[in-house]
């Protein structure tokens, strides 16, 4: 079973939605559809680029993981088993690598990973 949670990120202001939550442990099953926003319009992703989400953990432990570009310019990134492995909050960004050294990364946005009653 996947899940996927839709939201909008934005590039040029401080994203306070509220934090998303998610189970410790979960493993390949909960991805995020992100429309990044500049100042509350949307951007269109190019289909070339790459993207990435960058998570850093409860434990301050921090890595990147690569998502996809959609057709109608927003991306797809993983909330990985990694990211998932300890509760508490986790906070992350949506970074846009173009060509040459072009990077565009979002403001913060912040996972609540809940922790397991069992297994």
């Amino acid at each position: 079973m996947i899940v996927t949670k839709e939201i909008n990120v934005d590039v040029s202001k401080k994203n306070l939605f509220r934090t998303i939550v998610a189970k410790q442990n979960d493993c390949n099953s909960r991805f995020l559809k992100v429309f990044l926003c500049n100042d509350g319009s949307k951007i269109k992703i190019p289909s070339d680029t790459t993207v990435v989400v960058n998570i850093k953990r409860a434990d301050n432990e921090a890595k990147a993981f690569s998502g996809t570009v959609n057709a109608d310019g927003s991306v797809t990134v993983p909330i990985t088993n990694w990211a998932l492995v300890y509760d508490g909050i986790i906070k992350c960004s949506i970074s846009v690598l173009g060509t040459g050294d072009q990077k565009l990364t979002s403001s913060s946005f912040f996972i609540e990973v809940e922790s397991i009653e069992y297994g």
